[in-house]
């Protein structure tokens, strides 16, 4: 049925099959493809499309991975042949997704949180572990694990 799928994720022979077939499923949003080898001609599918590859990919090249869409928001990491799922990795397929999916009138909202988390970052530097909704703080005069909590709702900064 049309419209089924918001997203398709594929690595590596799955990231060349999802690519070569994501042009036929009617009403997808989002695609990411991570360490996939170009196996078809397939066009570039007409929806947004994440491309995430290892600087350090022995089997599949970076730029083997990022050659298979021109203009395609790009991500490439100091691992190897992998879709890493460190946060700061997971941030970053989360954000694509949400502004991929919900549309362009959210991806303003999706940049101000990013810039607050960054800000966050930059203050707490060490001590800032992301995972979304916790900054570590066990440095210092704070004994063991003591976490400050923080929560950016979805109207996040308009109210």
């Amino acid at each position: 049925r049309a419209g089924r799928y918001d997203a398709l994720i594929g690595f590596s022979s799955g990231g060349a099959c999802a690519f070569a077939v994501a042009n036929r499923l009617p009403g997808l949003k989002a695609l990411i493809i991570a360490g996939a080898p170009r196996r078809t001609e397939a066009a570039p599918p007409p929806c947004s499309t994440l491309l995430v590859a290892g600087r350090n990919d022995k089997l599949v090249p970076r730029d083997e991975t990022l050659a298979l869409a021109p203009g395609a928001q790009t991500h490439v990491h100091e691992l190897g042949h992998s879709l890493p799922c460190r946060a700061r990795d997971v941030d970053v397929y989360v954000s694509f997704l949400e502004r991929a999916v919900r549309g362009d009138e959210h991806a303003e909202t999706a940049a101000a949180r990013d810039e607050e988390l960054e800000a966050l970052e930059a203050i707490f530097s060490d001590d800032f572990q992301r995972d979304r909704t916790r900054v570590r703080l066990d440095r210092g005069p704070f004994p063991g694990d003591i976490y400050l909590a923080f929560e950016m709702r979805g109207s996040y900064p308009a109210a």
